[in-house]
């Protein structure tokens, strides 16, 4: 455990935040179109079809440790709305 995590901080593993995605009907819960990128605070899972151009609509997700699991909104960096969602959870 790192040292600046809360003692009962717990990291989802990229299955568990798939279920996530899965139970909310996202498409980031298919690992043949969306990669999986672990950070910090949770996960971003961006399209990985390097042949197929994003299709219209389609956009990042993040899943936070606590399970929390959004669409990246058009305009955000990735990274920081995972980090902007994580900590706003934790407040």
């Amino acid at each position: 455990m790192r040292r600046d995590a809360p003692l009962n901080s717990h990291e989802l593993s990229e299955a568990e935040a798939r279920r996530i995605l899965a139970h909310l009907g996202s498409p980031a819960q298919d690992a043949d179109r969306y990669g999986a990128h672990r950070y910090d605070v949770g996960w971003i899972f961006s399209w990985a079809v390097v042949d197929v151009e994003l299709p219209m609509g389609e956009a990042p997700w993040i899943v936070t440790d606590a399970g929390v699991a959004k669409r990246v909104p058009i305009g955000w960096d990735s990274l920081a709305f995972l980090r902007k969602t994580a900590e706003d959870e934790s407040s």
